[in-house]
């Protein structure tokens, strides 16, 4: 097969994504629901070459913390609606600082899409927050971003965690967000056995139009159950985690 339409799956420099080949010639195999994550570290994107490598949709960042913009946002925003894929924003949460104004600086950058993906939160350790605050105090402030959110967007907020962090912080609680789950060695299991919902499977993925590597997530669900995720309703894989038998 040529490089130009082989389907991303074959590009995906790692074993972890391996067992989840999209494009598979087994009809009775649900079509993979891939996609990529992106910032201002992958430069400028050649968007009308993302086209046809069978990517489904592609979250990219928006904010940082209470001031910071990513300078690719908006051109990005306006690129992967041009290739036709479904598109999200993201926010680089600062654990240390208050949830309101993170939410407000998110608001002033990210445009109201009826078609676009629930916002998502990036919790994870930075320079930014040297002590990492108490799990009481975490969910207090990202409750308090997650209501503005929410109330702007219609939807709620997916939030992107390692397994370190979930544990932490969201480990045996209530069921309030949906779960984008980093984990490369191979298909996770989260520790309380709660569904996740987005699983980002490398940091190598190698994608025409795209210079160097890039993150790749994959959808736990269907193409069709894609295609109702993020309207204005509850996760479709919310709920309490199951007991262990």
């Amino acid at each position: 097969m040529s490089p130009a339409n082989r389907p991303v799956w074959v590009l995906v420099m790692t074993l972890a994504c391996a067992p989840l080949q999209a494009g598979s010639a087994d009809k009775k195999v649900p079509q993979t629901v891939w996609g990529i994550d992106i910032s201002h570290h992958q430069g400028r994107i050649r968007w009308e070459r993302l086209r046809g490598q069978s990517l489904s949709f592609v979250y990219m960042k928006a904010t940082e913390g209470d001031h910071l913009t990513d300078p690719t946002f908006l051109e990005n925003w306006q690129g992967a609606s041009r290739a036709d894929l479904a598109r999200g924003a993201y926010h680089f949460y600062n654990l240390c600082a208050s949830g309101a104004p993170q939410a407000a600086q998110f608001i002033k950058l990210v445009p109201r899409s009826s078609g676009a993906l629930p916002a998502a939160i990036d919790l994870e350790p930075s320079p930014a927050c040297a002590r990492m605050p108490d799990r009481r105090a975490l969910l207090r402030e990202l409750a308090a971003f997650t209501r503005r959110v929410r109330a702007r967007y219609g939807k709620a907020p997916v939030v992107y965690v390692s397994h370190e962090m979930y544990d932490r912080y969201f480990k045996g609680g209530k069921s309030e967000y949906a779960i984008w789950i980093s984990d490369y060695r191979g298909r996770p299991s989260l520790s309380d056995h709660r569904p996740w919902t987005f699983w980002q499977c490398s940091s190598r993925g190698s994608i025409r139009g795209i210079s160097g590597p890039v993150d790749v997530d994959f959808f736990r669900g269907s193409a069709a159950q894609f295609a109702f995720f993020g309207k204005p309703a509850k996760s479709l894989f919310a709920g309490r985690p199951r007991a262990r038998r």
